[in-house]
């Protein structure tokens, strides 16, 4: 017996599903193919063992587990004959290598309300750096229209799928059974063009996300910048802030009177990757780390520092702390003195522990993936070491001002209290793009953590 529109009718074997037919409905998710079949043959929850092959599992978000589950995902996409590629795998959405996985910590489930009306649902809504449905222009959503109450997205008993908790249901069974999708060719064009595009920036763009990253959607959208063709359709409102801060590095020409010993300086960053305690840092970037710990010194209150400790951050250099400077009147603490690049013959050193963790990992990783692939002789070689040094070097001073501030607060309690100065982390999201063997630029979004590691 075959299912029929509105009825309940329990023998699946080998029968079509009403409104499976998804011939009209390009680049569709397979969540959103399983909730139109779900909702279009008033399938249960108890059913969906019998229909998909797949269990209930009560709490489960099944868009979430429909994206990132391979084993449920097969299973849906086996019963329901899907077999485009771009259906069933989210990484192909993607403008960069490195998984899809890293929508999975943020996700959301975002539709277009006039797309969900017709019982549609594609993965390209999904994507942090599209804002608007691009072929009904309509902002994207992720609660109900109605009453910004959270929809349903789970089997749950008494509950319709994509219904919200009030009952408001934005699907309509009705269009959805007696009319086609009514911007079918414009999906189908815009998805084919922005496929095409994401297949192409794949071959040479590289994602390195943070260890233990706590956030990924305002960073993934500020990652990624659309081409005009592409943007002009699914731009958002202009008034939605970010609270990521975004630095992109380009390859610049090596001056040929110039001196770089760049393989030496990154030499001396690979202890990066050992349990060592101290880092050397190299000539090229150590006044970075100089004119971090002496401003910060500088702008501490009154009384926070010891003479000696206060000394250490100024030894070997020209200037000297502010005449407002009052020192503390107490013993050196041994966990401020290691917070200044120390001064050790002629080199400066950092101790490991005033670097923030997760920054410091991800500056690792980038040196790992880059390092070794380029050869010094090349002058455009040379280019991309340069690149990569300065990368490396903005990722490890923030590394070292946040690490900075978190042991100082531990006996400075004002620093809470300054807006510039107060304790807090961020993550860094690096896209690495490659012309060729050669580094192009590479874009670092910083992402504020969404809790202390």
């Amino acid at each position: 017996m075959r299912w029929c529109p509105m009825t309940h009718i329990a023998d699946f074997g080998g029968a079509r599903f009403v409104g499976a037919d998804f011939s009209s409905l390009p680049g569709i998710s397979v969540f959103g193919a399983f909730s139109r079949v779900v909702r279009l043959n008033h399938i249960s929850h108890k059913s969906y063992f019998s229909a998909f092959g797949i269990r209930n599992r009560g709490n489960d978000d099944l868009s979430l587990r429909l994206t990132f589950s391979e084993a449920s995902r097969s299973k849906v996409a086996e019963a329901l004959s899907l077999k485009s590629a771009a259906t069933l795998d989210a990484a192909l959405w993607l403008p960069f290598r490195g998984g899809s996985n890293i929508l999975e910590t943020s996700w959301a489930f975002r539709y277009c309300p006039a797309c969900l009306r017709q019982g549609f649902h594609t993965l390209l809504h999904q994507l942090p750096w599209v804002r608007r449905c691009p072929w009904h222009r309509m902002r994207l959503l992720t609660k109900c229209a109605v009453c910004d109450s959270s929809l349903t997205l789970r089997g749950d008993p008494g509950h319709q799928l994509l219904a919200c908790r009030n009952g408001h249901d934005i699907f309509s069974e009705m269009v959805s059974c007696a009319y086609p999708f009514d911007q079918a060719e414009s999906a189908a064009a815009f998805i084919d063009r922005y496929l095409t595009w994401a297949e192409k920036e794949r071959a040479y763009t590289l994602l390195i996300p943070p260890e233990g990253a706590t956030t990924s959607f305002d960073a993934m959208r500020n990652a990624v910048v659309l081409p005009q063709a592409l943007r002009d359709s699914c731009r958002g409102p202009e008034w939605i802030l970010s609270t990521s801060h975004t630095r992109t590095l380009k390859r610049q020409a090596m001056r040929a009177n110039t001196v770089h010993d760049l393989p030496s300086a990154l030499a001396k960053l690979t202890s990066l990757r050992d349990e060592v305690a101290g880092l050397e840092l190299p000539p090229q970037i150590s006044p970075g780390f100089l004119n971090i710990g002496c401003q910060l010194a500088n702008r501490l209150p009154p009384e926070s520092l010891t003479d000696a400790e206060m000394s250490l951050f100024f030894h070997g250099l020209a200037c000297q702390p502010n005449r407002t400077f009052k020192p503390a009147r107490r013993s050196p603490l041994a966990e401020i003195r290691f917070l200044p690049p120390l001064l050790i013959g002629q080199t400066r050193v950092i101790h490991r522990s005033t670097l923030s963790k997760t920054a410091s990992r991800s500056a690792e990783q980038l040196l790992a993936v880059i390092v070794g692939q380029f050869m010094p002789p090349d002058p455009q070689a040379e280019a991309s070491l340069q690149l990569l040094l300065r990368a490396l070097a903005s990722i490890l001073k923030r590394a070292y001002a946040e690490g900075m501030r978190i042991v100082l607060s531990r006996y400075i309690p004002a620093l809470f209290d300054s807006k510039r100065d107060r304790p807090r982390l961020t993550e860094p999201w690096i896209l690495v793009r490659k012309e060729g063997h050669q580094l192009d630029r590479i874009k670092i979004v910083w992402a504020k953590r969404s809790r202390l590691p």
